[in-house]
């Protein structure tokens, strides 16, 4: 990678001296990335992009650095606009001393009192608690359910206001990521000989091909938008209890004038890397209700070749990063983006589809149960998880935490709700994709119809009943906290006097730990589906 010069060491040195700022500053914490530098003091963050040329992207100039510092004002404004304040630059006074000058908004004018040769311009953001930056957030745990949910409504309300593009060609970003992808990694190959590189680009290629036509449908859909482009935990903080999302990629509109659905894929491959797969299939499934966009269901089997393509992206994004590196710290670099590549490969492993539909009483724990087998019966982020509780909140037009009244629970929108689970799940299975619902399936018809959606898909069927003791059901609804079920005690009991029919599925004790309740579950599946 060619560093184009080492002329900004002299800016870096006087930016990391908390005496050349404007304000009073204890200290300046330093910050490199592959390709900016980041200097923190008091309340302010400070970003200077470096003076690289990459295949990606061309800061080699002070005026590209300049277009490209109020480009990403411009970009982020719709995503965080409370924490990017103006630009800043570095400039050489009359004396030859530098100065350090802060201005509100993009204006890139050199006039006025603060005239003067300008040698780097910059960023000003609002510093936050680099803690609440969710790479940091999350680095030893994986996020609540409760954080996982929050995460994904802000990715698909981002989505949702991001504006349409229609690019001629949907599938020639693909491709042209792609070729930087493999040209950039390839010269590597020898760095990264413990992982399988040459089979990963070459599935990959072949899976992006083939889905070239359905690429381009979801563009002529309005799908294709001018999304954040770089939806990684360590771009997202939480500030206030909510998630926000900065630092979105301002340097190539090709890159970020892309599918939602490849959006999104950088956060579930994000978090399925550092192992979390449940939190990954927990807010993909959060997405796909709230965006309450059928025709991702449909063309969810596309997830997989994304986040392959999102690893092998973190890889070569590591390995710019690594020959700038010496010693044993580009060694270390140089193994977490063969971590990457072995998560690409993962992501791209064959799903079996399958329908799993967990049924039981209220309490009963369909949905723990459920979220522990989608994150674990299925590559990439998981099988889609379809629940009637959720599903009954989206229709009604209310996040899942929202109460609804009780007619909201009547005979014919319950009969709406099980209908939309018959369809999603339906669209799912058609896309080759393993498939797991649950819901009370109290009555035999419902059942019955939800065996009926595996058979005419020609997948398996695996029906799984969950029951315990009226205590033990009593004692977990008055125990709920942050759920989608409205369902109370007295719920309970009407469901406890409803006559449920001949159960032919599999029947399950759901009393113990969660974790015991799963490995009950894992013993019923057929072998071919554990």
């Amino acid at each position: 990678m060619p560093r184009v010069d080492d002329s900004q060491a002299q800016v870096v040195r006087f930016l990391r001296d908390a005496a050349n700022w404007p304000m009073p500053a204890a200290q300046v914490r330093y910050v490199e990335t592959h390709i900016s530098h980041l200097f923190l003091a008091g309340d302010l963050a400070l970003k200077m992009k470096k003076a690289l040329k990459l295949p990606y992207l061309d800061f080699s100039t002070l005026d590209n650095r300049a277009r490209y510092c109020r480009r990403e004002l411009e970009v982020n404004a719709q995503f965080s606009p409370e924490l990017y304040l103006g630009l800043a630059r570095v400039r050489r006074d009359e004396h030859g001393a530098l100065r350090l000058h802060l201005q509100a908004g993009t204006d890139l004018a050199e006039t006025g009192p603060q005239a003067g040769k300008t040698l780097e311009w910059l960023v000003c953001m609002r510093r936050f608690d680099e803690h609440a930056i969710l790479a940091n957030r999350y680095a030893d745990a994986p996020p609540p359910r409760h954080e996982a949910l929050r995460l994904a409504h802000a990715v698909c309300a981002a989505h949702r206001v991001a504006e349409p593009r229609q690019p001629d060609d949907a599938f020639a970003m693909f491709a042209h990521v792609w070729q930087q992808v493999h040209d950039a990694l390839l010269p590597h190959a020898d760095a990264l000989k413990e992982a399988p590189l040459r089979q990963v680009l070459d599935t990959l290629h072949a899976a992006l091909r083939q889905a070239a036509s359905r690429l381009d449908a979801r563009r002529a859909a309005g799908l294709v938008r001018r999304c954040h482009g770089d939806l990684h935990l360590g771009n997202i903080v939480m500030i206030d209890g909510q998630p926000r999302l900065f630092d979105a990629i301002e340097f190539d509109e090709t890159l970020a004038t892309i599918d939602v659905l490849y959006d999104l894929a950088f956060l579930l491959m994000d978090l399925r890397h550092r192992g979390y797969a449940e939190a990954a299939n927990a807010v993909m499934n959060s997405w796909l209700a709230h965006c309450d966009e059928a025709r991702h269901h449909a063309d969810i089997d596309l997830l997989a070749p994304m986040m392959s393509l999102r690893a092998l992206i973190r890889a070569m994004v590591l390995m710019d990063l690594a020959v700038q590196q010496q010693g044993q710290t580009r060694v270390g670099t140089t193994v977490q983006a063969a971590a990457y590549v072995h998560t690409a490969a993962s992501c791209l492993r064959p799903a079996s589809p399958v329908l799993v539909a967990v049924g039981g009483l209220s309490g009963s724990g369909k949905t723990t149960l459920a979220a522990a087998l989608a994150a674990r019966l299925a590559p990439a982020a998981g099988m889609v998880h379809l629940r009637s509780d959720v599903e009954r909140k989206v229709m009604a037009g209310v996040d899942e935490f929202t109460r609804l009244p009780p007619g909201a629970y009547t005979r014919e929108p319950s009969r709406q709700v099980y209908e939309r689970l018959y369809h999603r799940a339906a669209l799912a299975l058609k896309a080759s994709w393993p498939v797991i619902v649950d819901a009370v399936f109290a009555r035999p018809e419902e059942r019955a119809a939800i065996e009926a959606v595996a058979h005419d898909a020609g997948v398996p069927f695996i029906g799984l009943w969950l029951q315990a003791t009226p205590d033990v059901l009593r004692q977990r609804i008055a125990a709920r906290r942050h759920d989608a079920s409205d369902a109370s005690v007295a719920v309970l009991e009407k469901q406890l006097a409803h006559d449920l029919g001949d159960i032919t599925w599999r029947r399950i004790s759901a009393e113990g730990a969660p974790e015991e309740v799963l490995q009950r579950a894992l013993a019923a599946l057929p072998p071919g589906q554990k």
